[in-house]
């Protein structure tokens, strides 16, 4: 048997209480805080990887009159048309050689391709002509398959001594 009430309902009283879990709550805040997270970090990765990438194909660029005149290069790779820094090549270079300050380029030519593995001196001191890269660079080799080459580096229309290449 019903009840029944007398009274009719309270306009004024506050609704019952919706059934909401704390949890979904919480799980949504965390949803969009872990994708801010990828986003941002995403974004300082991606930013760091073309900056470093730029910055070696500045220096491809810079070493370009360095090997262009170069008697190997223009035998075995012709006119160089582009030289441009690979970050992959480089760091598996350096752990296999145990060699640091090695840069592994690229460099494309009218007879063919190659790689070009330069040495960057330790400490070159400040470069006065952004032009001449060739303070920098204590030596530089054109690797094509298994055969590796040393380069006479060009300095002002001057050909550098021949240093020893280590392997």
């Amino acid at each position: 048997m019903a009840t029944f009430d007398p009274l009719p309902p309270d306009p004024y009283a506050a609704p019952p209480a919706k059934k909401s879990s704390n949890l979904k709550i919480i799980l949504i805040v965390l949803g969009i805080l872990g994708v801010m997270g990828v986003v941002c970090c995403g974004g300082l990765i991606g930013g760091g990887f073309w900056a470093a990438n730029f910055a070696m194909n500045m220096m491809g660029e810079a070493i370009r009159p360095l090997v262009a005149n170069d008697q190997t290069v223009l035998e075995k790779i012709g006119d160089v048309q582009s030289i441009s820094g690979s970050l992959m090549e480089t760091g598996t270079y350096q752990q296999q050689s145990g060699q640091q300050n090695v840069i592994v380029f690229d460099i494309q030519g009218s007879k063919g391709s190659g790689k070009l593995i330069a040495k960057l001196k330790s400490d070159p001191g400040r470069i006065e002509n952004a032009d001449d890269f060739s303070d920098a660079v204590e030596w530089i080799k054109l690797r094509i398959g298994d055969e590796e080459f040393p380069i006479d580096i060009q300095k002002s229309g001057m050909i550098a001594p021949n240093v020893e290449v280590g392997s």
